[in-house]
């Protein structure tokens, strides 16, 4: 089987955790080299191994019934898109103290930043460059924290999901932008400390976009800015 490890040279460097990824169908180890990135990870200390397996056969399409039934004891955290589809994913409150859900509103399946190069691995629509990767990040590194300090009391925010009508569409707001609400149904912001643009299908033509910004009610993860340089050598294993 194929591998790739990843590694700081000097063992004392590393935190102790691997981040084990099967590559992605199209753009191979995108958690290393798109979404996470290497220097978030390895000025870190995290060991990544790129694995050469598939999940395309044998997805996990409900892992909180693998929670409740016992089958994993470990710790989920699963952040979405608001265009994926995630009926099996929203906290049902079965695992609450293994369990958490996150969607980002406002963001594709795949962001598409309008200066993009025509030769990306992947479609680009030219539709919208918000991205789910700041949220992806921080809730990766609570997850972490969860994991590795639970004796500190180091527990993640309530799982969030999109509020929904009556008739199961998604709950807007006057310009557009889905609402977030946490399992109690409390409203929480489009986008951990950024602005929430005006949804452009409800813009008046010559108006400015309406934005906020919601700062207090975001994490202290969220907030605090990483280290992104990578002050020491990263030794790999193939």
């Amino acid at each position: 089987m194929p591998y790739r490890i990843s590694a700081p040279a000097d063992p004392h460097r590393s935190n102790g955790t691997v981040l084990v990824e099967p590559p992605h169908f199209v753009v191979g180890l995108g958690t290393l080299n798109v979404y996470l990135r290497q220097e978030l990870l390895f000025s870190r200390g995290f060991i990544h191994a790129g694995i050469g397996w598939s999940t395309l056969g044998d997805r996990i399409l409900d892992p909180q019934a693998d929670l409740a039934a016992g089958r994993f004891t470990g710790k989920v955290v699963v952040v979405n898109s608001e265009a994926d589809d995630s009926t099996t994913l929203l906290d049902r409150g079965v695992a609450p103290d293994r369990y958490r859900f996150y969607v980002v509103a406002g963001s594709p399946h795949v962001p598409d930043p309008l200066d993009a190069p025509l030769n990306l691995p992947f479609p680009v629509q030219r539709s919208t460059p918000a991205t789910f990767v700041p949220a992806l990040r921080a809730h990766f590194l609570q997850a972490h924290d969860w994991v590795c300090d639970e004796r500190k009391g180091s527990t993640p925010p309530l799982s969030t999901r999109l509020r929904t009508l009556s008739d199961g569409s998604i709950a807007r707001d006057a310009v557009g932008n889905a609402i977030t609400e946490d399992r109690t149904g409390r409203r929480r912001p489009p986008l951990c400390g950024l602005a929430a643009p005006e949804h452009p299908a409800h813009r008046t033509p010559g108006s400015p976009a309406a934005s906020r910004v919601s700062r207090s009610s975001c994490p202290a993860r969220a907030r605090r800015a990483p280290r992104m340089e990578v002050s020491h050598p990263v030794r790999e294993a193939s």
